[in-house]
């Protein structure tokens, strides 16, 4: 009795030693297989967040660019031609100086009053700008408050990752169709070979 007892012990014991080898690899591969799915989240989280981004980023430049332009006296704005094909394009703001209406600029970035927010004669101006990053030229469209003599004051990045002019797709070019101007704003898409186009028409002042 003492042997039987023992044995059907002993097969109890391996019994569950298998059940426990069992259970640890379905863990062991369940496990895994949340990591695969949480990686695989994050990913797509990261990638909806930078989608996000480029496309807020997109909208502000064109608002930005658009009101502006608006604004703007059109015999008064300039459009030049970079070495990549890309434009660059200057203009006034109308501003009141002395209570007379007069062109400039009026910015908050310039001070902390109306007066030092006010400049007769500066421009604004829209280029593109070449830097270097990680051994790779990326290509920016800026917003700079330039004085009389050209000297630049300040400059906001509005978008990053322009193409270059010289294609069917220009990184920013800006063109005068009847009475609008025609927009064509062009940048990659971070982290693809995708490319975000903004093609938009502006109405001139009256």
């Amino acid at each position: 009795m003492n042997v039987r007892h023992a044995s059907r012990r002993a097969r109890r014991r391996g019994f569950t030693l298998l059940e426990t080898t069992v259970s640890l690899g379905v863990f062991l591969v369940l496990s895994y297989a949340l990591v695969v799915t949480l990686d695989m989240a994050n990913d797509s989280q990261s990638a909806v967040s930078v989608r996000s981004s480029q496309v807020r980023a997109a909208r502000t430049a064109q608002h930005t660019f658009a009101d502006e332009l608006r604004q703007a006296d059109s015999d008064d704005v300039v459009i030049e031609t970079l070495a990549d094909g890309n434009h660059q394009v200057s203009l006034r703001q109308p501003i009141v100086v002395g209570g007379a209406a007069v062109w400039g600029v009026f910015d908050h970035s310039l001070g902390a009053t109306d007066e030092d927010r006010t400049r007769q004669d500066w421009r604004v101006r829209f280029t593109v700008v070449e830097t270097a990053e990680n051994g790779a030229l990326v290509r920016r469209l800026v917003r700079q408050i330039v004085d009389e003599d050209g000297e630049i004051h300040r400059q906001l990045t509005l978008r990053s990752g322009l193409l270059s002019g010289a294609g069917a797709r220009p990184g920013f070019q800006v063109t005068r169709v009847g009475d609008v101007w025609r927009v064509q704003i062009t940048a990659e898409q971070h982290g693809s070979n995708a490319t975000q186009v903004e093609d938009f028409h502006v109405g001139m002042r009256n």
